[in-house]
């Protein structure tokens, strides 16, 4: 009995080497590219499919393909609005997108960790904080959550730092994580003194990127970062390798905006700068908000709510008008734009884009569309449990400087809203 059991057991170590053997010399790198689209075709969940993609270099070339198509598929022309704050009070989702061609709210594709806010959109991509330690992105049509490294591993940042919600005030994202191997994130930082920090695929912590100044907007433009400081200056970075600075432009002369010229335009409004690409060119946009208005539009000061401080309620800060300026590069000058023809911006929270006016349905051209990213107002009205906090969201029309809503809460208050794009 032992002899036999000890050949059936030789018996079957035999087959198993057999099998072995045959399974190592297949080759299937070789396989026909049809099979392998058809493989990949019979894969209904997305991550099996990004699981697939980093078999082996053919495989990752027919996957590629394939995710490619699948991306052209859910395309839509027209941006959404995405809205932190559930559609309903029982759902999953902590948000919703606002259609603008529909002029509809809708559910998020996907679902996300409740213990997750998002604070920030680049492209298709949404960045998310998790219980104020740890950060990752999220693509809202395809589901896909890629982890970044954490809040402690920036700069300067221990473990027990405690962080605010919109520590981090804008990322933006170089390259195609799902598509590529080589991508990266910047984000602006800092609660009082903002500054920027980086990261590339494989890094296991945050570089500083940049000077010692406070930055108010980041962009990729040509291949290269543009970071833009609160004084208007422009900073320019390479991103291979290690971003390095290669040029500073100097701030725009402000000398001929309206509200800068009031001797009490610090009393009646602040500011805001954007940096935006469009058509090939950098284009620098001035958003001007009045502290308190009224509904009709009027500006008033401070001062004007003291015999009346129920007014602040009903006169909340807005934004009152808008600037834009074309990078000259030769001359390295800024240039007034009174039109942008048929190119639309969005502006914000979001990584800064422009769209023409032909391939959106339900959109204006020559119009900036733009989100309330007055942080500091909108984490003062929570705290203080006040009827207003992210309400500026709104078009504007560069042409006759009209205003329009796009979407109005029924509360008055939104936590944070960000334009993302359907691909």
């Amino acid at each position: 009995m032992a002899f036999k059991k000890i050949k059936q057991e030789n018996c079957d170590h035999m087959i198993r080497r057999k099998k072995t053997k045959l399974w190592s010399r297949s080759d299937f790198s070789t396989m026909h590219p049809d099979l392998l689209d058809k493989i990949v075709n019979c894969l209904e969940d997305f991550k099996d499919k990004i699981v697939f993609k980093h078999t082996c270099s053919s495989w990752f070339s027919v996957a590629k393909s394939n995710i490619k198509c699948l991306l052209d598929e859910n395309k839509q022309s027209s941006p959404m609005l995405f809205v932190s704050g559930s559609l309903e009070e029982e759902t999953n989702n902590d948000g919703f997108v606002f259609d603008l061609e529909e002029k509809l709210q809708k559910p998020l594709l996907h679902n996300f960790p409740l213990t997750s806010s998002c604070i920030g959109s680049s492209g298709g991509w949404l960045l998310f904080l998790e219980s104020f330690e740890n950060l990752f992105i999220f693509h809202h049509i395809l589901g896909v959550k890629i982890s970044l490294p954490p809040i402690n591993s920036f700069p300067g940042v221990n473990a027990k730092k405690s962080i605010s919600k919109h520590w981090i005030n804008k990322f933006i994202l170089w390259g195609d994580p799902i598509l590529e191997k080589d991508y990266g994130v910047a984000v602006i930082y800092g609660s009082w003194h903002t500054k920027l920090a980086f990261f590339k695929h494989g890094d296991s912590k945050w570089a500083n990127l940049g000077s010692d100044k406070n930055y108010s907007d980041i962009i990729c433009h040509d291949g290269f970062i543009y970071a833009l400081t609160n004084s208007a200056y422009i900073e320019k970075y390479n991103i291979t390798g290690i971003p390095k600075k290669v040029m500073k432009i100097k701030p725009l002369s402000l000398n001929n905006i309206t509200e800068f010229k009031q001797d009490d335009f610090r009393d009646l409004y602040f500011s805001q700068y954007y940096l935006v690409e469009s058509k090939d060119s950098l284009l620098l946009v001035i958003r001007c908000i009045g502290k308190y208005v009224y509904i009709d539009g009027e500006v008033i000061s401070e001062g004007d709510l003291i015999d009346d401080p129920y007014n602040q309620f009903s006169c909340p800060y807005k934004t009152t008008n808008f600037y834009v300026y074309k990078l000259n590069m030769e001359k390295t000058i800024w240039e007034e734009l009174s039109s942008l023809d048929d190119q639309m911006l969005f502006i914000g929270g979001n990584h800064s884009f422009s769209l023409s006016a032909k391939n959106c349905v339900g959109c204006n051209e020559n119009s900036i569309y733009f989100t309330d990213d007055n942080w500091e107002e909108i984490t003062l009205a929570q705290e203080q449990d006040e009827d207003f906090g992210g309400h500026d969201i709104g078009v504007f029309n560069l042409k006759d400087k009209r205003f329009e809503d796009i979407y109005v809460s029924d509360t008055g208050i939104i936590d944070s809203s960000f334009w993302i794009l359907q691909h």
